[in-house]
């Protein structure tokens, strides 16, 4: 299986994402924090985000034990306008949701 790193520009993702079929490639939750940490160290634009969360969302499979936050941060990030937009709050808040709990 491959795995996604939260490294890969908008350009990758479209060539590496658009129009496969299969499902071999893994979300972690990290990765998907990297993504919103780019975000808010200002090397990802609001509209790249949510062009990096639509293609996650419909192409890829997400970390088995973490399934249910990915999927929530994705839905978030990809329908800005029903979730109160992109913003660094609501980034700040996303890579909490994504972070690790420390027991």
């Amino acid at each position: 299986m491959t795995s996604i790193s939260g490294n890969e520009t908008l350009v990758e993702l479209r060539e590496h994402l658009t129009g496969r079929v299969d499902t071999d490639i893994a979300l972690s939750r990290s990765a998907l924090s990297q993504f919103v940490g780019r975000y808010l160290k200002n090397e990802l634009t609001d509209v790249e985000l949510q062009e990096i969360g639509d293609l996650l969302e419909m192409t890829v499979d997400y970390e088995e034990e973490s399934e249910g936050v990915i999927a929530q941060v994705l839905f978030e990030i990809s329908s800005p306008e029903a979730n109160g937009g992109i913003n660094r709050e609501r980034a700040s808040e996303w890579r909490t949701m994504l972070l690790p709990s420390t027991p």
